[in-house]
């Protein structure tokens, strides 16, 4: 039985069976003489794959004819291979034939039409430029030879008419009215050119069918193996363009992305930079400001202050004059009740030497003998009577001291030299000899019996318990009685503030709250006594009776 086969893989099949090593070392060889370099790869077609190489050769023939990219991207690539194919088409007007398919050479179709190709790119070329390609890719071209079928005829001349070749001699003469090939064609194959002989048997079969034989099923096997090599190498190959382009394309897209991440973080760098520059700008701004305006609050203050300052001097200066004149107001005052006193001391000595004088007078009175009951002659009364009169009248004689026009302030110092000349009266007082007045005696011809005389105190409202009821001399004056009366009041109360803290140290609290003697007046301050919640039996919580009857105590 006779084998089927691809009308399409027996063409491929052929089409490869023309790509030669032979042919590609020969097309690899003129390419590296023409470009003076090495082919980067062994393979022609792996050489030939990105165009570039080819763009060169089209350059060198016509300068700028062509700008090839060096890329790995698949329509880089693809582009450069067609600006080749366009310069040969436009330029060099290579036939159709003659040129091969972008995929031919991208996807390895068909090589041999890319030799076929640069075959006659370098004939051209040559033909152009014999100094730039010197050499050429194979044999001249020449009359292509007639087919080895049919008549063995001499060169048909140049036909000029057209005819339907009805005639033998028209064959000769003219060309057929039609296409050799197109349908009802006439000419052709006959019986007599066929050499078919009527009468004679017709060979329509052959004696067998053609069994291939062992060698060739070999040959057949062999080739089909290779061409599942091939193709498995070529899809290889294929994955493997494919896997490098996607790693290309990821890469060129985080180199982009990359530097598209950089030019936004130096943008945002230049950003920041610039809001602290504007920051700093801003601070510096705020500092001077606020130094220029502590510098004039400084000065305010400083103005203020001297200005103070200048107002407390005034005040100071006005405070010591004033003061100055208050001391002056007031050792004039001292000096005049300082006169005063010494008045009231001169007239004191001089009534004391009246006293003694008369004193030592009654003394002489006296009889030497003395009794155990002793009369006391009483004082003249008219003679006191006109030494007082005497004395008040030389006081009131003299010019009172003058008023002050504006009663000083009671100042610490004023208080101070007031207390000290008290101090000095009482002190003057008291080194004064006190003389104790003579026994009560009767006075002469008195029917009624003596009666003594008691203590002035006891009709005063300056009676104090315990007061003394001793009659105080009636030969004192005034003052004397007035300051000696003032001493016994002072004494008086000081002995009950004694016994105030006495009976305090001893009292309990106890005794206090049953009722006892307080250790203090009631109408002195601090008193803790009187009416309070306990003795008026007052309790919180309980309803508090507001009208009837008073509560029992």
């Amino acid at each position: 039985m006779a084998s089927v086969s691809s009308l399409d893989k027996d063409l491929a099949k052929l089409r490869l069976g023309k790509y030669t090593v032979q042919a590609s070392n020969e097309a690899k060889s003129w390419i590296e003489s023409t470009l003076g370099e090495q082919l980067p790869a062994d393979d022609l077609m792996d050489a030939l794959h990105d165009g570039t190489v080819l763009c060169r050769l089209a350059n060198k023939l016509v300068p700028n004819s062509t700008k090839p990219k060096k890329s790995e991207m698949p329509f880089v690539q693809m582009e450069n291979i067609a600006m080749f194919l366009k310069v040969c088409q436009d330029v060099l007007k290579l036939s159709q034939h003659d040129l091969f398919l972008t995929v031919d050479l991208y996807d390895f179709k068909d090589p041999a039409q890319v030799l076929q190709t640069i075959g006659a790119f370098s004939r051209i070329a040559h033909s152009r430029n014999p100094s730039a390609f010197p050499t050429a890719i194979g044999p001249k071209a020449s009359v292509i030879s007639p087919s080895a079928t049919g008549k063995s005829k001499p060169p048909v001349p140049a036909k000029t008419a057209i005819s339907s070749w009805s005639k033998p001699v028209d064959e000769l003469t003219t060309a057929p009215a039609w296409n050799i090939h197109q349908y009802g064609y006439m000419g052709g194959a006959s019986q007599g050119t066929q050499g078919v002989v009527l009468g004679a048997r017709r060979q329509i079969t052959t004696a067998a069918p053609h069994v291939p034989s062992l060698r060739e099923k070999e040959e057949r096997r062999k080739q089909h193996e290779e061409e599942i090599d091939a193709r498995a190498a070529e899809e290889e190959r294929e994955r493997q363009r494919q896997e490098e382009a996607n790693w290309l394309r990821k890469e060129e897209l985080q180199r982009k992305r990359q530097t598209e991440r950089e030019q936004a973080s130096r943008a945002q760098r230049d950003l920041e930079l610039q809001e602290r520059d504007a920051a700093e700008q801003e601070k510096i701004r705020l500092r001077e400001e606020a130094h220029a305006l502590r510098e004039e609050e400084d000065a305010k203050r400083k103005e203020y202050e001297e200005r103070l300052q200048a107002e407390r001097a005034a005040q100071d200066r006005r405070e010591y004059q004033e003061e100055a004149n208050r001391f002056r107001a007031l050792n004039q005052e001292h000096a005049a009740v300082s006169s005063e006193s010494d008045r009231i001391k001169e007239l004191e000595r001089q009534l004391e030497e009246a006293k003694a004088r008369e004193k030592a007078y009654l003394e002489k009175q006296q009889p030497s003998q003395k009794s155990n009951t002793r009369t006391v002659i009483p004082p003249n009364d008219a003679e006191e009577r006109a030494a007082l009169r005497s004395a008040w009248q030389e006081n009131q004689s003299r010019p009172v001291p003058p008023k002050p026009t504006s009663k000083p302030a009671f100042t610490h110092s004023a208080r101070a030299a007031q207390r000290q000349r008290e101090l000095q009266d009482e002190d003057d007082a008291a080194e004064a000899p006190r003389k104790s007045p003579g026994p009560p005696a009767t006075p002469p011809r008195s029917t009624t019996p003596a009666t003594s005389k008691t203590s002035p105190l006891a009709s005063t409202r300056w009676g104090f318990k315990g007061a003394s009821s001793k009659p105080i001399g009636g030969g004192m004056s005034v003052v004397q009685r007035e300051m000696e009366l003032e001493r016994q009041r002072q004494k008086e109360w000081e002995r009950n503030q004694e016994q105030l803290q006495e009976d305090r140290k001893l009292m309990t609290d106890k005794e206090i709250k049953e009722g006892g003697e307080m250790p203090w007046d009631i109408h002195q301050y601090g008193y803790m006594g009187g009416a309070n919640q306990g003795t008026e039996r007052v309790a919180f919580g309980a309803r508090r009776q507001i009208i009837g009857p008073k509560g029992q105590k």
